[in-house]
């Protein structure tokens, strides 16, 4: 599957997973993409972080290594959206997320 393939699959998962939580933050359009885009960064950061690690020229990290790149990329992603959606509507997302 090309790049292209694959973000459009990865981006059809994450509309139909939070699209009542898209109608219930009432988001622009500009606002919407950006929330999407970095919910499917948000879960595809680990396997980022694995395919950099393997292209290492001193081989792959660590486990302990490759957990603390997954566990501070993740938390970047987790930082962007709130700050993009601010504190009231980012607390809307994360009690959302918890009933996922």
């Amino acid at each position: 599957m090309n790049p292209r393939s694959l973000g459009i699959l990865r981006q059809s998962a994450v509309d139909a997973r939070f699209a009542p939580l898209f109608r219930r933050l009432g988001l622009g359009d500009g606002e919407l993409s950006a929330f999407k885009k970095l919910l499917v960064e948000k879960e595809t950061v680990a396997l980022e972080v694995l395919a950099v690690s393997e292209a290492q020229p001193d081989g792959p990290l660590s486990p302990e290594g490759l957990q603390a790149g997954i566990d501070g990329a993740a938390g970047r992603v987790e930082a962007a959206i709130r700050d993009s959606l601010g504190g009231e509507r980012y607390a809307v997302y994360r009690d959302y997320e918890r009933t996922l």
